[in-house]
């Protein structure tokens, strides 16, 4: 894997979360080909819990102090993480994201971390590559898939990246 983008010093990752009756799935990626998934069965589901999920690995995944850029395709998610910036976390939802926005009230706290719109399904090679990875991570879960074709798939979607970021 590449180093990922930076943007003044801040890493730049898109984050995406999908979701089905059976499944979600959540994902974020760095140009540089870095990204972690996952899914969950079972339990409340939302297409918000999953967006609010994908901001939350992203969060977690880089040192405190490192500067990030999340770039997000959620304008709902986006005015919960103000919210929680604000302290109120997840007051008046429902779960799973009244749960999700409590913790991201506790990780964002104190943290250089800005999160921004992009338009999703428009090209943006970060979105679509978290979005691929989001929906592939969920439809593994539901297909109970082996790890081996799981990982090929999103090797084959980091690839399209590279290629596209080469492209640009």
């Amino acid at each position: 894997m590449g180093p990922p983008l930076t943007v003044c010093d801040r890493i730049v990752a898109a984050t995406d979360g999908s979701c089905s009756l059976k499944a979600m799935g959540m994902a974020w990626v760095t140009a540089g080909g870095l990204y972690e998934t996952s899914a969950v069965t079972g339990g409340p589901r939302s297409s918000l819990g999953a967006e609010l999920l994908a901001i939350r690995m992203a969060a977690t995944a880089f040192e405190v102090d490192q500067p990030l850029l999340l770039l997000v395709d959620s304008r709902e998610a986006i005015e919960i993480c103000r919210h929680c910036r604000l302290g109120s976390g997840g007051v008046g939802l429902r779960a799973p994201a009244s749960t999700i926005a409590n913790q991201l009230r506790d990780i964002l706290r104190g943290r250089d971390i800005r999160v921004e719109w992009v338009k999703a399904h428009n090209g943006h090679p970060l979105n679509h590559a978290a979005d691929r990875l989001a929906n592939a991570a969920r439809r593994a879960e539901e297909r109970g898939q082996t790890q081996g074709v799981t990982n090929r798939t999103y090797a084959s979607i980091i690839s399209g990246l590279r290629r596209a970021s080469a492209a640009a």
